[in-house]
C-alpha cells in the first residue's frame, strides 16, 4: 500500500517536547521571529509590524512587494532560528512512534513524508530512530525516510557561498534573489553554517505569504512539489497530520484532492476541515483534533486496518 503523510506545524508542536522550546503555531511565528531574532525582524516597527501581527501572510507579502532587498537577512535569520529546534532528549516524540510503527509493519518503503515545516524535526526524530534520510527531489531510498518539503527548508542551502557580500539580486528579472546548486545539509553542517555568520545568500524557503512563492532555487522547490503531486496521484491513502488546510496552496491540497485515496484527518476542528471534506466527497475520514497519544493510537489502529 502506497502512503503519502503530510505534516504541518501543529504535528511538530504535538509531537511531545522539543528544544530548546516547543516550535510556535502560525500566530504565534512573528512574535517568536521579533524576540530571537533581534537585529531583523526585532526591527520591523509600526504599521508594517501590526500588518505581520494580524496576518502574517500578509506581512510577508507585502514585504516582498515593497522591500524584497530586506528579504535576504530575513530569511536567514529566520532559517537560524528554525535550524535549533530538535525533539527533547530522551523524551518519547510521537514522530519516532509512527516512524516506529511504520517500520514494524513493513510500510515505511511505500510510504512519502511531505513536509510544510521550515525547521528539521521530524528529520531529526527519524535519524535517532537509525533511519536514513532522503530528500525530495532527489528519488526514495531503501531504509530511509523520503522527506518532501515543498515549502523549502532551513537546512537547504546553496551547495557553495559566494565571495563577497551584498543584497544583489543574482536573477534578473525573474523576482528571485538566487538561483543554482541547493544542498540538503546535515543538521549539524547547517548549525554550524548559521552559527560562523559567513554566508550571503539565504536558504532555500519559500514565502510563508499566498502562493508560497519561493525567492530562490525556485525550479528545485518546483521539482519537489511535483515529486508530491505524482506521488499523491499514486497513493491508495494520505494522512494529514497538524495541518489546516490551505486550499488556495494547490500545490499542497490540489493532488490530494484530485486523487482517489482515502484521506485520514487528525487535526483541528470540523471547520477547519470543512471544504476539504466536501471536496473529498466522502472519502476524508476524521480522526481526531490533536497529534497526542489518542491521536497516535487512532491512525495507527486505521492504518492497520486498511
Amino acid at each position: 500500500m502506497r502512503m503519502a503523510f503530510l505534516v504541518g506545524a501543529g504535528a511538530s508542536y504535538g509531537a511531545g517536547l522539543v528544544a530548546p522550546h516547543q516550535p510556535p503555531l502560525g500566530n504565534q511565528l512573528f512574535g517568536e521571529l521579533q524576540r530571537g531574532c533581534p537585529m531583523t525582524w526585532g526591527r520591523l516597527r509600526g504599521a508594517r509590524a501590526a500588518l505581520f501581527k494580524t496576518d502574517f501572510e500578509k506581512g510577508m507579502d507585502q514585504l516582498w512587494a515593497d522591500q524584497p532587498d530586506e528579504m535576504v537577512d530575513l530569511l536567514n535569520d529566520m532559517g537560524r532560528y528554525f535550524i535549533e529546534f530538535e525533539p527533547a532528549p530522551r523524551q518519547e516524540s510521537r514522530y519516532a512512534e509512527l516512524l516506529f510503527f511504520l517500520t514494524k509493519t513493513g510500510l515505511l518503503s511505500n510510504s512519502a513524508f511531505a513536509s510544510l515545516n521550515y525547521e528539521c524535526i521530524l528529520e531529526i526524530a527519524a535519524w535517532r530512530l537509525g533511519l536514513g534520510l532522503a530528500f525530495a527531489p532527489s528519488p526514495p531510498q531503501p531504509r530511509a525516510l523520503w522527506i518532501l518539503k515543498p515549502h523549502g527548508s532551513c537546512n537547504f542551502l546553496p551547495a557553495s557561498e559566494p565571495r563577497g557580500s551584498g543584497n544583489v539580486f543574482k536573477v534578473q528579472g525573474t523576482a528571485q534573489i538566487w538561483d543554482g546548486p541547493v544542498a540538503a545539509k546535515t543538521i549539524d553542517a547547517a548549525r554550524l553554517r548559521y552559527r560562523s555568520g559567513q554566508y550571503f545568500l539565504n536558504p532555500v524557503m519559500s514565502l510563508f505569504a499566498p502562493g508560497k512563492l519561493t525567492p530562490s532555487a525556485r525550479d528545485f522547490i518546483e521539482a519537489i512539489r511535483e515529486r508530491w503531486r505524482q506521488w499523491v496521484l499514486s497513493s491508495e491513502s494520505v494522512v494529514i497530520i497538524g495541518s489546516r488546510p490551505n486550499l488556495a496552496d494547490g500545490h499542497v491540497w490540489d493532488p490530494i484532492v484530485e486523487s482517489a485515496a482515502h484521506v485520514f484527518y487528525l487535526s483541528g476542528i470540523e471547520d477547519d476541515y470543512s471544504e476539504l471534506s466536501r471536496r473529498l466527497s466522502g472519502r476524508l475520514q476524521n480522526l481526531g483534533r490533536f497529534f497526542d497519544d489518542a491521536g497516535l493510537d487512532a491512525l495507527t489502529t486505521a492504518i492497520s486496518q486498511v
